[in-house]
C-alpha cells in the first residue's frame, strides 16, 4: 500500500468525522483531539490533501463533509489557490536538498546537502560508518521524502532498522501516521512505541490485516519488541530479525531505534506544519476562489427570464441538472431555462457580479500570505529575474532565517538515528562498523553533527556583487585606520589565506572578480583593498 493509501487507510479507519480539535493545541475533553491516534490521522488527512489538491475532495475522505461546514466553507471549495505544494516543495529543496558526499565528508572538499562535522573523541573511521548507512537506507532519496512529510505534516519519524536477516543496518522513514502511540521521557527519547499499519493479511490475500508492533524500554538496557496482527501476537513471515525470533524478542540496545522529529516544536509529542498558523488563511482563499470560479461560469450558463408572457401555460421550464450519487459535481454546471413565445423579452436572473472586483479580493488574500511566509515573498522575486544580487540577499535573509531554525531540529533527528544505527552496526559485527558498540555513545566515539551549509545557491552574478560590495566596505573600513589584516580577519578569513592575499597571491583573482562585476553588473571596482593596506603601511613606516 502506498504513502498515500496509507494515509487515507489510517485516517477512514480512526475519524469518521471532523472536530476542530484535532487541529487545536489546546486542552479540550472531545476524543478526536490534537494529540489522539484519531484526531491526528484526520489532521494529517487534510493537511496532506492541501498538498496534493485533495483536501476538499468528499469522495476521499467522508469526514470531509463535516470540515467543510464546521468552517462554514463553500460547498464546491477545490485547494486552487494556497500555496500549500510550493510551501512543502520549498522546504523539501531547502532542508535537506541536493546530492550527499558519498564518503560523508564535512562540506569543505566536496559540496554536500549533509556536510558531516566530527567531534571531539569521534573516531576518523565515523564518516565511512555514516556513509554505509546511507547507502543501505538509499537516503540520498530517502532524506527528500522526510522533508516533506515533517514539512507537510508537522511531524516524521526515522527508525533504525536491525536487518539481522542481510547484516545490514538502515535508517527508515515512517509516516506519523502509523505511530499508535508514542510516549517520551523527559529528554525527548521514545521510551514506547505502537506501530500499526494496515496490510495485506500474508494468510489470506484477499483481505487486508492491522500489523501492530510494540517496542518498550524495560529495565537497564533491555528493549522489549513484540507483534501482533488484529491484536493477537504473530510473528510476520518479513521481519528482519531473522527465523529465530518469534512474535516477541528483545535487545539490550539500552534505547529504542526510533526518533521522531517536527517541523515546529510546540512544547509537545507531536508538532505543528509549515502552514498550520495559517489554515484559517487557506481555507478562505480556496473557498473564496472556488466560489468565485464558479460564479464565473454561472454567468456564462445562467437562468433567463422573458417578459410579455400572458400566462404560466406560455412558460416551459427546464429544470437544472442535479447531483447524484454517481456524480456530484454535476451540481456545478446547473441552470435553468425558461422558454416564452415570440415577443417575449429575455431578461437575465444573474446577479451582476465585478469579476475584476471580486478577483482582487481574492489576489488581495493570496498576496497577505505572504506576510506569514517570507520564503514565499522571496520566490516570487526569484521568478521575476529582474532583482539585483544585493535586493535578493535582503528578500531572502527572512526565509534563511526560517530554514534554519528548523534545519536546527530535523539536524538533531538525523543525528541521533546515526548514532543509533553506528552503535547497532558496532554491537551485530556488521562490516564497516568494526570499532563500533553499543557503548559507543558514551564514550564520546559517535559525536558528530550536520555541518553549516548554505540555504541557497549563489548566482555567478550575485556573488560578483557580493565580492564587489565586500572590497568596497573594506576600502572604507582601511579609510578609518582598520588594517586590511583585521579586516579579513573579522570577515572570517584564516590565517594562511589572509597571508596569501596580502602577498598578492590572489590579486589577480580579485581583479578578475572586480572586472565582471563591472562588466556584468556595471559596479565601477576602486583600488584592491590589500594594495590600499599596503600603502598605509608603509605610510606608517
Amino acid at each position: 500500500m502506498g504513502l498515500a493509501g496509507k494515509l487515507y487507510a489510517a485516517a477512514m479507519a480512526g475519524a469518521s468525522a471532523f472536530r476542530k480539535t484535532m487541529m487545536a493545541t489546546a486542552n479540550t475533553s472531545d476524543p478526536l483531539d490534537f494529540d489522539s491516534p484519531d484526531g491526528r490521522a484526520g489532521r494529517y488527512a487534510v493537511l496532506w490533501g492541501l498538498l496534493e489538491g485533495t483536501a476538499y475532495d468528499k469522495d476521499m475522505w467522508a469526514a470531509m463533509r463535516t470540515y467543510l461546514g464546521q468552517y462554514g466553507l463553500y460547498k464546491f471549495a477545490r485547494p486552487i489557490k494556497n500555496p500549500a505544494a510550493r510551501l512543502v516543495h520549498f522546504y523539501r529543496d531547502h532542508l535537506w536538498g541536493g546530492p550527499l558526499d558519498p564518503d560523508a565528508g564535512d562540506g569543505s572538499g566536496k559540496p554536500s546537502a549533509l556536510p558531516i562535522v566530527l567531534g571531539d573523541g569521534a573516531k576518523d573511521t565515523l564518516r565511512p560508518a555514516i556513509a554505509q548507512v546511507w547507502e543501505w537506507s538509499n537516503w540520498g532519496v530517502k532524506k527528500d521524502q522526510f522533508s516533506m512529510l515533517v514539512s507537510a505534516l508537522g511531524d516524521c519519524a526515522i527508525r533504525v532498522r536491525d536487518d539481522v536477516a542481510r547484516g545490514q543496518v538502515y535508517l527508515e522513514v515512517m509516516h506519523p501516521a502509523l505511530l499508535h502511540d508514542v510516549r517520551l521521557d523527559r529528554r525527548g527519547f521514545v521510551k514506547f512505541a505502537d506501530i500499526r499499519e494496515v496490510r495485506d493479511d500474508p494468510t489470506d490475500p484477499n483481505r487486508t490485516a492491522v500489523y501492530k508492533e510494540t517496542m518498550e524500554r524495560g529495565d537497564g538496557d533491555t528493549v522489549f519488541f513484540r507483534t501482533f496482527k488484529d491484536d493477537s501476537p504473530y510473528k510476520w513471515p518479513d521481519a528482519p530479525q531473522g527465523e529465530d525470533v518469534g512474535a516477541e524478542w528483545q535487545e539490550r540496545y539500552g534505547f529504542i531505534p526510533l526518533v521522531l522529529g517536527h517541523f515546529t516544536e510546540v512544547g509537545g509529542p507531536w508538532g505543528w506544519s509549515v502552514f498550520h498558523e495559517s489554515l484559517a488563511k487557506f481555507r478562505e482563499v480556496d473557498s473564496q476562489a472556488s466560489l468565485l470560479s464558479d460564479q464565473v461560469q454561472n454567468i456564462v450558463q445562467q437562468t433567463w427570464m422573458f417578459t410579455g408572457v400572458s400566462g404560466e401555460d406560455e412558460l416551459v421550464l427546464k429544470k437544472p441538472l442535479s447531483s447524484d450519487g454517481k456524480n456530484p459535481q454535476r451540481a456545478r454546471e446547473a441552470f435553468s431555462t425558461i422558454y416564452a413565445p415570440d415577443g417575449a423579452t429575455a431578461i437575465p436572473l444573474m446577479f451582476p457580479l465585478d469579476i475584476a472586483a471580486a478577483l482582487a479580493h481574492v489576489e488581495k488574500l493570496t498576496e497577505g500570505l505572504e506576510d506569514d511566509f517570507p520564503e514565499l515573498g522571496y520566490d516570487r522575486l526569484r521568478l521575476l529575474g529582474t532583482i539585483s544580487g544585493q535586493a535578493m540577499l535582503v528578500a531572502r535573509q527572512p526565509a534563511e532565517s526560517r530554514v534554519k531554525a528548523v534545519r536546527a531540529g530535523v539536524d538533531k533527528v538525523l543525528v541521533s538515528a546515526q548514532q543509533m544505527a553506528v552503535a547497532i552496526g558496532g554491537y551485530r559485527s556488521y562490516v564497516g562498523f568494526e570499532g563500533y558498540d553499543l557503548g559507543s555513545f558514551g564514550r564520546g566515539e559517535l559525536s558528530h553533527e550536520i555541518g553549516d551549509r548554505p540555504v541557497f545557491e549563489v548566482e555567478p552574478a550575485e556573488q560578483a556583487e557580493i565580492d564587489s560590495l565586500f572590497w568596497k566596505a573594506g576600502q572604507e573600513a582601511i579609510k578609518f585606520g582598520t588594517s586590511a589584516q583585521f579586516y579579513l580577519e573579522e570577515a572570517g578569513w584564516d590565517e594562511e589565506r589572509i597571508a596569501r592575499a596580502v602577498a598578492g597571491e590572489e590579486a589577480e583573482g580579485r581583479r578578475a572578480a572586480l572586472d565582471l562585476a563591472r562588466r556584468t553588473l556595471g559596479v565601477t571596482p576602486r583600488e584592491e583593498l590589500v594594495e590600499q593596506g599596503e600603502e598605509s603601511e608603509r605610510g606608517e613606516e
